[in-house]
């Protein structure tokens, strides 16, 4: 049985005295208990392996101190030590704060994240808030059996949380829970100038469910996407991606799923999810450039009040999509846009009504 170590705030130490701690705790690994208060960080703190940060509610702050993130440089406040053979690491219970207001980055620079999992398996993130970030609140790449749950992340510059990613692959991102949680205002004038989801699930990603989110005021990107994106890398798809009861509102599409370039997404199902006031479409089906986007299911959901649609599907290269028991009424434009009588696609028992323009039959 672990006994935790508790820790107050160190000013003599670059990392509020968090990093010595973890690191006497030795290889059999342990816990870290963080005592109310505020931990200004200079540098990214690394997390061993085996290791469990723990705070002690909201009342526990880590942030990146003014200064901390210079132009050219990546500096996240939390990050695995171990970037090929990372395991058991848990982040729970405190708040994350990348002052990124305080930061010297350029528009150009890739800035800062809040929580980063990058080659590491079996990590936890619960309990947690993450805002103020440069680039994503948190992300998990480059491993497999990662939950996060009961988090709020906000006013960050890039994905609330992201997944994957083609720049950085390794391995294949999989086996991931997103449960709980509650996402909003990515904002690109805060940092990078790309991503902007609540959930960001793409490049070399599969096996993936994500279950009663929020996520909303994405107001330049997308509540959830499921995403693949041009590239050349052979291994490149997403697959099994599974969203249930999940709320998206304020964003382009409430969800968007699809490929960009030359590989596939399949596999992907969205069951009880709801998407209301964005302005596009609650749900946004897309393929291009001859990539395969195939087993798209959406079942039993809520598409209303939308700009344009309430699901709409974009390009050629559709095949096995169902659209099955989903309530879709006073969209601006139509309940159903694209290729919908079209052999790939299979409607069942859907009702709209109240859209501003005439429905497929």
């Amino acid at each position: 049985m672990s006994i935790p170590r508790s820790l107050s705030p160190d000013p003599a130490s670059p990392t509020s005295g968090i990093q010595e701690a973890l690191d006497t705790l030795g290889q059999e690994g342990g816990i870290v208990h963080l005592l109310p208060g505020e931990y200004p960080v200079q540098t990214s703190v690394l997390l061993p392996n085996g290791r469990t940060l723990r705070g002690s509610g909201s009342a526990t702050i880590i942030r990146l101190a003014a200064g901390a993130g210079r132009s050219g440089q990546e500096t996240h406040v939390l990050r695995n030590q171990d970037p090929t053979t990372g395991r058991g690491l848990i982040v729970e219970n405190l708040c994350v704060d990348g002052h990124h207001s305080g930061q010297a980055w350029e528009k150009t620079d890739l800035g800062g994240a809040g929580i980063v999992f990058d080659g590491a398996d079996g990590v936890t993130v619960r309990n947690v808030e993450v805002r103020n970030t440069w680039r994503h609140g948190i992300w998990f790449l480059n491993g497999t059996g990662a939950r996060i749950e009961n988090c709020e992340v906000h006013t960050v510059g890039c994905s609330n949380i992201s997944l994957g990613g083609q720049h950085h692959f390794r391995r294949f991102t999989e086996d991931v829970l997103i449960r709980g949680c509650r996402l909003s205002d990515s904002q690109k004038a805060i940092g990078r100038r790309a991503g902007n989801c609540g959930i960001e699930i793409k490049d070399h990603t599969r096996r993936v469910q994500v279950a009663d989110c929020q996520s909303f005021h994405h107001r330049e990107g997308y509540g959830f996407a499921v995403l693949v994106h041009a590239g050349k890398h052979p291994a490149q798809e997403v697959s099994d991606i599974l969203l249930a009861n999940c709320l998206a509102w304020g964003c382009i599409h409430g969800f968007a799923i699809g490929t960009t370039g030359d590989f596939p997404v399949r596999d992907v199902t969205l069951s009880g999810c709801h998407a209301f006031e964005n302005t596009k479409s609650g749900v946004c089906i897309h393929a291009a450039n001859g990539g395969k986007t195939s087993g798209i299911g959406v079942h039993g959901g809520i598409f209303h009040d939308n700009s344009e649609h309430g699901i709409t599907m974009e390009g050629e290269g559709f095949s096995g999509i169902v659209l099955t028991a989903n309530r879709i009424s006073r969209n601006g434009l139509t309940g159903l846009a694209g290729p919908c009588n079209d052999q790939t696609v299979t409607l069942g028992a859907n009702a709209l009504w109240d859209n501003t323009k005439t429905d497929p039959s």
